[in-house]
């Protein structure tokens, strides 16, 4: 909760990786920890 999301455009999938990917928003809350849990919230915000 509260990390960074970037975009990522080549792989078209959100990341938390800021190299080369634009800032989208701000994550509201944790993704699961199982291998497979990858839906998560996010806040989007046009003021970064």
């Amino acid at each position: 909760m509260g990390a960074k999301v970037y975009w990522d455009d080549t792989n078209k999938r959100t990341t938390s990786v800021a190299t080369s990917n634009t800032l989208i928003g701000v994550a509201t809350e944790a993704v699961a920890g199982g291998a497979g849990d990858t839906i998560g919230r996010v806040r989007l915000n046009a003021s970064f």
